[in-house]
Order: structure tokens, then sequence, then C-alpha cells
């Protein structure tokens, strides 16, 4: 499941939960009082969503009512028999979750949003004609895999061939029959699916930008993909608010799309509160120059001789330490014991001039030879580890369908493409790879020390790295802020940092006791440490995110690792 939103260059927006003039304190009151009315109301998924949401409210103060709450009842629903009102009988119960769920999503949107800072340009004629553009990526949202998780799985172990009343194959198909195809639901051949939860791909956006009193300085937009959205001209006035970063987006509405033309195509609207952010800051794009290179000779002893200078690896040697939070999400727990073999870690995350140098190519907004490179995909980075271990004459780690050579992978890095093909990880060969899940955090807890530290090296998240509250909008050379008790930099902060490990939600509850590497299949990969554009609680070391490995428009770099053999 996402984690959380993670963690990257964009903006995360929760649309839909709209907080008002209330404190925290009082927010986190109102959350608890309508969950334990939704429970005895028998609403057990509304129930969840709204634990969840004052778990994620009062984070810093540790919300143990909260935690309590929602622990309680995920784990009666997981156990597919749950002693809740409602269920003295388990068909009828499973039937009331279904209907439920389904609604709940239909109505409160499943998705989170990334949008990125206005990026000016001038375009067309004359000088005075301008441009101002915005991305956006979607992806669902933390809570709703929380939840989905929790009554997928308890519905697997509780169901039963003998009920009629309910569909069994829920929640991959929607409980509705075809004669009961009502608006929120979308068809695929005779299936009926619920359209919020249905792989759906995001078509377009309403909204507008407004300065900070709520005033509409200008809404045309122009559609390209469904991801970016190009503001034409504006007025003088506007250009000035919005090049001193004094506006909001207002989003309004969601418009997704379903199905290709070969198949079947359907549309769904959600019509969303008001939601608005203010723009942390706006920018010109400024083309990078890239750095001379060799081309393939890269192999030769030179580039060996000198890789030194674009990477220093530090020895983490193996031990034993305590994975996970008592006190974080639920993804964090429970908190269990785990060995790790020695390995080393580079000291910094991977940069600009040293992945240009590999690559041939810059793909990073913020441009800077010392800076970590960014807007890299879990695809861009495993291809960038086996081509760096052929260049300084190591065996890579990665096979695609049993090709080490990424040059036989048929993939084009930086275009948010996938490779296709088994991918795997030999983790006995001497190339440069990407850490494993737990070998991060070992590693960001000082390794057998175990610290007690919040973050990688002190309590304080702004001691040892870039976070939301310091960074100003943008990233920073790396090895700039303290460096840990193993001698490590950044691993708080600046950029997330890409992990082999396919991301479940539970599986610190079934994970090996000795160097795990993560479930065996699974549709996100993991992101650790959080980023410039993520609050103190998304930069712990146990915080755990993830992102589809396709995208390539996020700020997550590249930490990397070498197995001691």
């Amino acid at each position: 499941m996402p984690g959380k939103k993670h963690n990257c260059f964009f903006i995360i927006l929760f649309l839909i939960l709209g907080f008002n003039a209330f404190s925290a304190s009082e927010e986190y009151t109102l959350l608890m009082e309508k969950g334990k009315l939704a429970e005895e109301k028998f609403q057990y998924i509304q129930a969840l969503s709204y634990y969840y949401d004052a778990m994620t409210l009062e984070m810093a103060n540790g919300a143990d009512e909260a935690y309590e709450a929602f622990e309680f009842l995920a784990e009666e629903i997981k156990s597919g028999f749950p002693k809740l009102k409602g269920f003295t009988n388990a068909e009828l119960g499973w039937r009331r979750i279904q209907e439920e769920y389904d609604s709940y999503w239909i109505l409160n949107c499943p998705l989170s949003f990334d949008f990125s800072s206005l990026q000016k340009d001038r375009m067309g004629y004359g000088a005075d004609y301008l441009t101002y553009t915005v991305s956006l990526q979607s992806h669902f949202s933390p809570k709703y895999n929380e939840i989905f998780e929790i009554v997928s799985k308890g519905f697997q172990l509780g169901k039963s061939k003998n009920w009629t009343n309910l569909n069994l194959d829920w929640p991959r198909t929607a409980n509705k029959k075809t004669s009961e195809f009502i608006p929120g639901y979308v068809k695929k051949n005779k299936e009926i699916f619920n359209a919020a939860t249905h792989e759906p791909s995001l078509y377009s956006v309403d909204f507008y930008i407004t300065d900070l009193n709520g005033k509409n300085l200008f809404s045309m937009v122009t559609i390209q993909n469904g991801k970016t959205y190009t503001f034409v001209n504006p007025s003088k006035a506007a250009q000035k608010l919005i090049d001193s970063a004094q506006v909001k987006i207002v989003v309004s509405g969601l418009h997704l799309s379903y199905g290709d033309i070969t198949g079947f195509n359907s549309s769904y609207r959600y019509n969303l509160p008001d939601t608005s952010i203010k723009i942390a800051d706006t920018r010109f794009n400024s083309p990078y120059s890239h750095l001379l290179h060799e081309t393939s000779s890269y192999t030769n002893i030179s580039f060996r001789k000198n890789i030194d200078d674009y990477v220093k690896m530090v020895p983490v040697s193996a031990g034993f330490f305590s994975m996970g939070s008592s006190r974080g999400y639920p993804r964090e727990k429970p908190v269990h014991k785990v060995g790790i073999k020695s390995f080393e870690m580079s000291s910094t995350e991977v940069t600009q001039i040293l992945y240009s140098k590999v690559m041939e190519e810059n793909p990073s907004f913020y441009k800077g030879d010392l800076l970590p490179v960014e807007r890299v995909s879990w695809y861009d980075s495993i291809y960038f580890c086996n081509l760096l271990s052929q260049m300084t004459g190591k065996v890579p780690c990665y096979t695609v369908d049993g090709a080490r050579n990424p040059y036989e992978w048929n993939y084009k890095p930086h275009l948010g493409l996938h490779i296709e093909g088994q991918i795997k990880c030999d983790f006995s060969a001497s190339g440069y790879r990407l850490p494993t899940e737990a070998e991060w955090e070992y590693a960001a807890v000082e390794g057998e020390k175990n610290s007690a530290y919040r973050y990688a090296g002190s309590s304080t998240a702004i001691n040892v790295g870039w976070v939301k509250s310091n960074a100003a909008g943008k990233t920073h050379e790396v090895g700039k802020k303290l460096k840990n008790a193993l001698g490590l930099y950044d691993l708080t902060g600046n950029v997330s940092e890409w992990c082999w490990d396919y991301y479940g939600s539970g599986y610190y509850y079934d994970s090996p006791d000795s160097d795990p590497t993560g479930p065996g299949e699974g549709n996100y990969r993991i992101t650790r440490g959080g980023s410039i554009w993520d609050d103190n609680i998304y930069c712990r070391v146990a915080d755990r995110s993830d992102m589809n490995p396709e995208n390539n428009r996020g700020v997550i770099g590249i930490r990397l690792v070498r197995s001691i053999l």
C-alpha cells in the first residue's frame, strides 16, 4: 500500500480531509468521537477512517487512544470472524461491510495527489507571452491501502463457499450485480467494479489559481495527457503574485477514466470540497549544461581509479537491531528483531555529477553537481546500479530474464517506463545495488548501536537533514548536515531513497528474522528517509513509504550499497 505520500518533490494533497479552524487537539477529539459513533452504528469502514485520520493528526503527540482503537478494530476484522456488533451472522456482517466499503470509497476519494511547483516559461510571440505549468500525479492514498489490506485479508479468511448473498470475489469486483448497476460503478464485460478503486487513471482535474485572499486569478487550463496543466498568459498582476509565491491552487473536482479503446471505457467524476495549498515557490526552468564525458570507455581504468572522487563507501558491520516502531503507524508494527549481514553503504546520496557521468543524462529538477540526483524511477535506479558496476569492473547485481547487462534490457531510462521481464537481485554479486529496507533502517539507527534517535543521528530532524521546515523548497548539497555514528549523511530528508523491497503494510508480521528482502511480489517499491517536502514525522528512521516504481517525477534518489563477501 502506498505508505504515505509520500515524501517527494511534489506537495501531497489530502484532498478529502478538509481541516477547519479547530486546533489539532480539538480536531483529534472530534475524529475520535466520530469513530466511536460510527462503531455504534456498525459502520466499521468509517470508524477505521476516522481513527486513521486521528492517528495522522496527532502523530507527534502519540495518539495512543487512536492507535488502540484502530488496531483493535483492524485486528478483529482481519481475523475473518470479528467479535463485533452486527456480526452475529457472519454472512450478513460481511455483506454489511461490503456495501459500506464500496459506498464509502465512491463518496470519499481514495487517491492522493502530488502537485509540482508552478514552472514559468516564455512561449509564443513576444517576451510578454508567458505560461505557468503545473504537473500532477495520483496514487492510492495510505489510508485506502491500509483499510483495503485489513478488509481483504479478513474477508479471505472468513468467507464461506456456502454463502449466497454476497460476492465471494470482493473486493476485486464490487458487490453489485449487473441488474443493480448504478452511478459510481463501472462495467467490464459481465463484471461490475467500484469506480473509485478499480485502477482509475486520472483524466483531468478541476482547479484554479487564487490569491491568498481567495480571489480567482485565472482558471483557463490546457490538459496534456491528464498530467500537465498549463495556464497561458495571466495578467501582469497575477504574474506578480505567482512569482512572489502569493497564490494557492484550489481543487474542486476530479475526472477519472477507465479502460482503453480496445477494452471498455467509462468515466467517473468526484466533486470535492475546495481544498487549497499555497505554492511554495515558482522558478524559471534553467537548462542544464551536460558534463563532458567519455563514451563507453567508462569501463577503462581511469574511471575505476577516480570512482572514489564521486562516492565513498562506508562499512556497516553485521549485527542485530529492533526494526519498526511501537508508536508509529500500523505499517511500522510490530517491532521485531532482525539480523543483518555486513555490507557497505555510500556515505551520501548519489550526486548529479556521478549520475551524469554514468548515465550521460541528468533528469534532476534542482541542478547542481553536488546536489543529490532526483526524478529517477526505481527502474532508472537499478539500471544505474548495473551500469556503474560494469564501469568499475564489478559483477552487476540485477538481472532481467537472466541478463545482467542493462543494454540488453530493452529499456530507455527517464521516460517513466517499466522494465519488462523478471527482475532478480543477486545479493552475492560484487556490484552496486539499492539497500534492502532492513539494511536502510539498520544503517539509519547506527547499526548494532541500535540508537533510539528519532532521526538518523539525532532526535532533532534539522540537525541531520533537510526537511520541509528548513529546506526552503529545494534540495541541498550532500554532506552538509551532521552525519550519524556510522559516517552516513542525509539519511533524513533531502531526497527520499529507493530500496529494493516491494511494499507490504503487514510484512513485518511475517518478515524473516535474518536479512529480509521484502515480499515476493507487489505493485509498489519502498522509499525511505523522507524529503524536502516532508514533515518531520515522515522522515523518522522507522517510517515506511512507497511509490510506483515507474515514478520519475518525485524528489526520490539513490543510496548505494554493496554486499561484503
